[in-house]
């Protein structure tokens, strides 16, 4: 068994590399055991290179997440991962208030502001700070202000007073947003935007 190194980009002459040395050496190892032995190269990305990659066994992991297997290409797979917040707090906010630590934003009108449960300590980098947004009923909203280790506030001001409520759901990343497009605005990959999110989190499984 061996790991591509590169194997999300098929232009990679060293896949074939690591393909051919990985079967040399099963067959060494075949003959010295007397019978063939079973050989993986197969990730979740390699799977998309080509019969020859399958040998025995494949590995798909991220794929079943239906996190993209292919650099710079459409996603062939359905992402199955959404990520949820919560209101905790909505607020009347008026012209010149500030927001958030440090004070990095100022608000240009009276404005209507929802906090969220979700801050930097359980999924939602400071990268997004006063750039990021999030969704609520297919609406998409602002990040105001620095996002905090536990909490973020939004500016809702697209609803109306008392359309929204505690409680109400907050799409950080799903139908409206695909985690593949939030993890590049997090200036990474979706492997770590999961390894990131809090293990205290609920997971629904469905």
């Amino acid at each position: 068994m061996t790991h591509l190194a590169s194997a999300e980009n098929a232009k990679k002459k060293f896949n074939e590399i690591q393909l051919n040395k990985l079967q040399k050496y099963t067959k060494i190892i075949s003959k010295i055991k007397n019978h063939s032995i079973k050989s993986s190269i197969c990730n979740s990305s390699a799977i998309w290179l080509g019969e020859k990659y399958l040998l025995n066994i494949v590995r798909p992991g991220a794929s079943f997440l239906g996190i993209n297997p292919l650099l710079n290409k459409q996603n062939p797979l359905k992402e199955t991962v959404s990520m949820y917040a919560q209101i905790t707090q909505i607020r009347k906010a008026l012209k010149n208030t500030s927001v958030g630590y440090g004070q990095t934003v100022k608000l240009k009108k009276d404005s209507l502001l929802a906090t969220i449960s979700i801050g930097y300590s359980n999924g939602l980098s400071r990268l997004l700070s006063n750039k990021g947004s999030v969704y609520i009923n297919n609406k998409k909203l602002d990040i105001l202000g620095r996002v905090s280790m536990d909490l973020t506030v939004i500016d809702i001001s697209k609803f109306k007073d008392r359309e929204l409520k505690i409680g109400d759901i907050v799409e950080i990343f799903g139908p409206n947003k695909s985690l593949e497009k939030f993890a590049i605005e997090n200036n990474t990959i979706p492997y770590e935007i999961l390894c990131n999110i809090d293990k205290n989190i609920p997971k629904i499984i469905v």
